[in-house]
């Protein structure tokens, strides 16, 4: 049983992508990609990250540009050319955006 680089990570893809379309299909989406308020609101203390945060204008870019990278939606849902490209072709027809 061998398996190259690429597949394993294919694998993998198919994967995050599965988990990510049954969540979409229950409801979650882009509203529930978010950090705990103290993240997004309190700098840290100490440290080397001393007096970071992370601002929600800043995480709804780091967002954006997730979404981009995996092949989703804006608003965080595989698109049907994703699920496709994985031969998701199922999931794709139910819930890809």
């Amino acid at each position: 049983f061998e398996m190259d680089h690429s597949q394993i990570l294919t694998i993998g893809e198919r994967a995050y992508n599965i988990a990510r379309a049954f969540n979409a299909r229950e409801g979650m989406d882009r509203k529930d990609d978010t950090l705990p308020w103290r993240v997004l609101y309190e700098p840290i203390p100490k440290g080397v990250s001393e007096g970071s945060h992370v601002p929600p204008r800043e995480l709804e870019h780091m967002l954006d540009e997730y979404y981009q990278a995996r092949g989703w939606s804006i608003n965080g849902i595989p698109t049907k050319t994703k699920l496709f490209s994985l031969d998701l072709n199922d999931i794709a027809e139910e819930v890809g955006a």
